[in-house]
């Protein structure tokens, strides 16, 4: 087996989070005072298509302080975190195969979440198996208080929310600071 060289990788960050019961209590504050838009179809609602920087997304890089700088570290990258938002999912609610763009990490945080009736985030990879040219997916084990962090380029979706109660996810982007500063002008 000396032979097997990992010609490319994709890497996958998880963290149990830290001080979760203190963390989400101020997580689903923030959530309870947002005005999430409701679907047209059976996707998520969410507050993804905002105008502008809103509020709170000065407290959330607080809360999750511990866990991006724990990252950053073992990344080995300065990131700087943009594009917050929250996603419910309602019985039936799923969201399709999607990418956060070309480059930096995205995260997902699994604030309401029961494995027993939840599913977690579906991964496909950016390559196919070799023997049959078969899409691959992956979907880690997760817990409520779980962090992961991901490549944005990579697709990935939800599967539907299968049970009455609500899946909510908080999720955000993360570019390198020089990237970021380019960006910002």
């Amino acid at each position: 087996m000396d032979n097997i060289l990992p010609m490319f990788q994709v890497p996958i960050y998880l963290y149990k989070m830290k001080n979760w019961d203190l963390k989400k209590k101020k997580l689903m504050e923030i959530y309870s005072s947002l005005n999430l838009e409701e679907p047209e179809d059976e996707r998520i609602r969410t507050d993804f298509h905002q105008d502008n920087r809103p509020e709170y997304w000065d407290n959330i890089k607080k809360v999750l302080k511990e866990e991006l700088d724990l990252f950053s570290a073992e990344a080995g990258q300065s990131l700087e975190q943009f594009g917050y938002w929250f996603e419910t999912a309602k019985r039936g609610m799923y969201h399709d195969v999607h990418n956060h763009g070309p480059i930096g990490y995205s995260s997902v945080c699994y604030v309401q979440f029961h494995p027993s009736v939840h599913t977690s985030t579906v991964f496909v990879s950016p390559f196919n198996q070799f023997w049959n040219g078969e899409p691959m997916t992956y979907s880690p084990t997760v817990t409520e208080g779980t962090i992961v962090f991901f490549p944005s380029i990579i697709h990935h979706y939800t599967r539907p929310n299968e049970s009455d109660y609500d899946r909510i996810i908080l999720s955000f982007n993360l570019i390198p600071e020089e990237v970021y500063g380019q960006i910002r002008g």
